[in-house]
């Protein structure tokens, strides 16, 4: 009997050290075991830029500056089909269901592509390149933003813009809410501004100039929040948005430019990357200070969050993928930190990040010309979401130990 109990107490006392070792860490994460595997690659003829993932990840579509676009049905390394042009791809955007693609280029053309074929639905040439593009879900109204200083809004059905706006600068960012009604737009020395096209267009229902400079904008998908990332002076800032409101709910400022920023489906989460900080933040909604942030070996060029915010991705000039799990924060000495449950490192610097709704697929793009496709294996809750217990079981074993132990003095003690 004092043999078992001293054994019970050995593996208590194992435990609680075993615990200790994780939260006590100087490192950002705690290394533990992959659960994330490579699907596969695909090799192109340059490096790629433009990426877009279906919510469910069925379809993946690419831009290279081999001056092509790629589609892929993602349980196959091999592309339904690819379409050389004239320009670089840059930017690609696709509709929930992979029916719609939209890419934008630098021979100053936005094309619009059926999933069916490679063949132009249609092209639009503006006055200067191509520079962000974004569709509706259901692939009725596509929006671009171009270095002639204009927006272009378009129904799929025409190449004709049913409007566009002019600003003093590039633009570098827009979005169209997921009904098609509210459309954001920001760009070098512009701030950003709000369409709705229930009225016309004829202008925005409100603008915030204050921001010199916005170098990205991600609309949440229950079209009542928004994202900025920007640059005034030497100031970088993230701002949260209500879309009713010029007025910030919250906002953030660093030293650098936020460069890139997402924002989950309900608008609780979102994250940005200042990229010369080597720095990707989580936020969440009502608190002002970041939840949790991790420093790269060099620039994080962009960091996504999946729709429902419970995993971040984000690829670095160190070429490495960092992949994260919200859902896995624990408490350190000094700070709230993450689990990493993935880190991949390709033979380049790595430009784009696209995750699925739910985090089951992830899609990166490197500069040694290569497409990543990825599937997250974590264990899943019955409503699939993933398992909040994850970081506790590294010590499955040391519980199930217990219990046979304590099962074993209950059995000797009816003895």
């Amino acid at each position: 009997m004092l043999s078992i109990l001293f054994l019970i107490n050995f593996i208590l006392l194992l435990s609680f050290f075993s615990f200790d070792s994780k939260t006590s860490i100087s490192n950002e994460f705690y290394p533990k075991s992959s659960s994330t595997s490579l699907m596969w690659n695909y090799t192109m003829g340059d490096s790629g830029r433009g990426l877009a993932i279906t919510p469910n990840g069925k379809y993946l579509a690419a831009g290279s500056w081999d001056h092509n676009v790629y589609l892929f049905d993602t349980s196959n390394p091999v592309p339904l089909w690819n379409r050389t042009i004239v320009g670089l791809v840059g930017e690609v955007a696709i509709s929930d269901d992979g029916e719609y693609i939209v890419i934008g280029s630098d021979d100053n053309n936005v094309y619009l592509f059926h999933r069916s074929s490679s063949t132009p639905l249609w092209n639009y040439t503006a006055g200067n390149l191509i520079s962000t593009v974004a569709i509706t879900p259901d692939g009725q109204y596509i929006v671009a933003g171009s270095w002639d200083y204009n927006i272009y809004v378009f129904n799929r059905t025409s190449s004709t813009p049913i409007f566009n706006w002019s600003f003093s600068n590039r633009v570098y960012g827009v979005d169209i809410s997921s009904d098609g009604q509210i459309i954001v737009a920001g760009g070098l020395g512009v701030g950003v501004h709000v369409f709705n096209i229930s009225y016309l267009l004829t202008a925005p229902i409100w603008s915030n100039n204050s921001m010199t400079s916005i170098y990205s904008v991600d609309l949440s998908k229950n079209n009542k929040y928004l994202v900025v990332g920007s640059l005034t002076g030497a100031t970088g800032t993230i701002f949260l948005y209500d879309i009713t409101s010029s007025q910030p709910l919250q906002q953030y400022e660093t030293a650098e430019t936020f460069g890139h920023v997402s924002i989950s489906d309900d608008g609780m989460y979102f994250v940005g990357s200042v990229s010369f900080e080597s720095r990707s933040y989580l936020f969440e909604r009502g608190n002002p200070n970041p939840k949790w942030n991790y420093t790269a070996n060099n620039q994080i060029e962009e960091t996504e969050i999946s729709g429902d915010g419970n995993f971040i991705g984000c690829g670095s000039y160190d070429k490495t993928f960092y992949f994260f799990s919200r859902l896995n924060i624990y408490a350190s000495i000094d700070k709230q930190e993450m689990f990493c449950i993935q880190k991949y490192e390709t033979d380049h610097m790595i430009f784009s990040v696209e995750i699925s709704e739910h985090g089951e697929y992830i899609a990166i793009l490197s500069n040694d010309d290569n497409i990543y496709m990825f599937h997250n294996e974590l264990s899943q809750t019955p409503d699939g979401t993933p398992d909040p217990s994850i970081p506790f079981g590294d010590f499955t074993l040391i519980w199930t130990i217990i219990g046979i132990s304590v099962f074993i003095i209950i059995a000797k003690k009816r003895d």
